[in-house]
């Protein structure tokens, strides 16, 4: 590697300075392939995000292999959605015994895929991601589902130099805010949360998120040595930036993020990724970046070499639902935001 990334010598307890190699081969550490069942797809996953409102749709193979397939059911605006539970990435349909991805033939996927509609609640819309190891895909499209490609980064190839590999730029941000900053590791969600609301407050964006079942998870993956938080400090020892790392036997994934824009500058959130990134290695895991919410992230992201990885979607919505969906977007555009808070609530009490 060019240079030794350094944080500052003063640095408060629990930080983690950058080190000087992502994938070090003195580490022995390397990610796991394995098909093993993500931690969305754990029942106490489910029950954190979504308790009493997901369940799931168990088709047998045979007397001795059964395939399941978890759903969440969120009802909105008078309709009925099939959904993932909630602040779930991705989901597989997965042998209910042995957690592994079943070898099947397009035939014998696509009755799987049809008994598993069949059986769905009646709903008038479905929003469900695949997991990038699916195979289902095909089997959804020829059952009548819409589907389209999403994408998310992934440490797929680890090399002793991958450091070298990072866009320069984006090295040289690295090594600027090392030296302005301190990453340190966090089990104080409360700290998050605060990163969070600052956010939207300079935004002046409204907060939909469901803080209890952040929360939930939140103490669940703890329970289970299972998430972290990485937070950056300015100089002041002051939180700036935050965000939430979650993982299972396979992946560690980037989960949730924020930052407060008016303390913490783009070279932050390039140091938060960078760490996150050694420390999955660390724990021989994939890095997942857990995909991103526009063209600007996503470049920002690839300049980071990773490998990008498709997720599919699967989406279907009925004529209703798609001209009220519709209606609400005009609403949104005509309406200012505090009288659509007002409306949304009379709807929901519906």
């Amino acid at each position: 590697m060019d240079g030794y990334i350094l944080a500052p010598e003063r640095a408060p307890a629990g930080s983690r300075r950058p080190s000087a190699g992502l994938w070090s081969e003195a580490s022995g550490a390397s990610p796991a392939t394995a098909p093993q069942r993500s931690l969305f797809a754990e029942h106490w996953w489910c029950d954190a995000s979504s308790p009493g409102a997901w369940s799931s749709i168990e088709v047998a193979l045979s007397s001795t292999q059964k395939l399941e397939f978890i759903f969440a059911i969120n009802r909105k605006y008078g309709f009925t959605e099939v959904t993932m539970p909630y602040l779930s990435r991705t989901m597989d349909i997965v042998d209910a015994q042995t957690s592994e991805r079943p070898t099947l033939d397009l035939s014998e996927k696509l009755d799987v895929v049809r008994e598993i509609l069949g059986r769905l609640p009646k709903h008038d819309a479905i929003f469900y991601t695949l997991a990038p190891e699916s195979d289902f895909e095909l089997a959804f499209n020829l059952s009548g589902y819409g589907t389209e490609s999403r994408h998310t980064f992934r440490s797929l190839a680890p090399t002793p130099d991958h450091f070298m590999t990072i866009d320069a730029k984006t090295r040289q941000n690295i090594r600027r805010a090392a030296k302005a900053f301190t990453v340190c590791e966090s089990t104080d969600i409360g700290t998050y949360f605060d990163v969070f609301r600052e956010y939207m407050r300079e935004k002046q964006q409204t907060n939909h998120v469901d803080k209890a079942a952040i929360e939930r998870i939140w103490h669940a993956t703890q329970q289970r040595g299972a998430s972290t938080i990485l937070n950056i400090h300015d100089a002041e020892g002051q939180v700036v930036a935050s965000t939430i790392l979650i993982w299972d036997q396979s992946h560690l994934y980037y989960w949730l993020s924020s930052r407060v824009p008016s303390k913490s500058k783009n070279s932050a959130n390039s140091l938060l990724v960078w760490t996150a990134l050694e420390l999955a290695q660390s724990k021989g895991l994939v890095f997942d970046m857990d995909g991103f919410n526009s063209p600007e992230s996503g470049l920002f992201l690839a300049k980071y070499r990773l490998t990008p990885v498709r997720r599919i979607n699967i989406r279907m919505e009925s004529k209703p639902y798609s001209w009220a969906a519709s209606s609400r977007a005009i609403l949104k555009r005509a309406v200012p935001s505090a009288v659509r808070q007002k409306i949304s609530k009379s709807l929901a009490s519906l």
